[in-house]
Parts: structure tokens; sequence; C-alpha cells
């Protein structure tokens, strides 16, 4: 967890990443908690890098008095590999926390055993006598 202090504003912001050792079988979700006095945030991935915005607009001004907010973005599961997750505030220094994401433990499926010529002819003799069974079965339905 990293911690970022604005001491003029007054504000802490807090980014946690959960779980704290990510494996790639496993969900990953950032907690962003702080206090801004803009009302507007985005969420954008360029790569391996998650960044939260703060920010202006001008639909919504920043108010003066920094309002406390956590925000909490799901990203699902991640291949393995080295990440980072920004945040970034105007009034504040931007703040980026890396993070490694472990090789998971799942394997993928077993491939299907491939048999040896003479399995593969029996499979076929079996499968031409059902063929021919119920080729019989419909041929004598159809008599009468």
């Amino acid at each position: 967890m990293n911690v970022l202090s604005n001491k003029k504003l007054g504000i802490v912001v807090m980014i946690t990443v959960q779980p704290s050792n990510p494996s790639a079988d496993t969900p990953v979700s950032f907690t962003f908690t702080g206090g801004s006095p803009c009302p507007v945030t985005t969420q954008t991935i360029e790569g391996t890098e998650f960044i939260f915005e703060v920010r202006d607009s001008t639909e919504n001004p920043c108010l003066g008095t920094p309002l406390p907010y956590t925000f909490t973005w799901n990203v699902g599961t991640l291949a393995a590999g080295d990440y980072q997750v920004t945040h970034i505030d105007p009034r504040m220094p931007t703040e980026t926390q890396s993070f490694v994401v472990a090789q998971g433990t799942q394997t993928s499926p077993e491939s299907i055993p491939a048999t040896g010529l003479g399995a593969t002819i029996v499979l076929a003799a079996l499968l031409s006598l059902l063929a021919a069974k119920s080729l019989n079965r419909i041929k004598a339905r159809d008599s009468r």
C-alpha cells in the first residue's frame, strides 16, 4: 500500500492492490482512498499501467473543500508480469505503485492422448458396425 499526502489540503491518498501478492489465477482490484474537491474520475489502461485520474471538468468543476472518497477498480485476472497503478490528481504529486502478478497454478487441460494405428482401426470397425446396424433397422422399418 502506498500512501501519498498533500498537507496543504489535508489530503491523504492510499492505493491498495488486492490481493497483495496476486497470481494469474486471482482477480485483482485497486482501492483508492483519499479526498478531492474534484468529483470526476477516469480509469484508463495503457499497456501494463492502470491509471486512475481525479480531474477538473467544465460540467463538474472542482469545489473548494476536498470530499472523501473510496473507489475500487476491479480489473479481473491479469497475465503474469510486472504492472503499475497510477493515481493522478492536479493538486497532488502523481503516485505510482508497482506490483507483480505471479505465474498461476491452474494448468491447461491435458491433451487427448493419441492412439496407435491398431486402436484407430478397431474404432473405425466399431463405428462401421454401428452404422450398418442402424441402416438395417431403417431398411426393415421402411419395408413394413
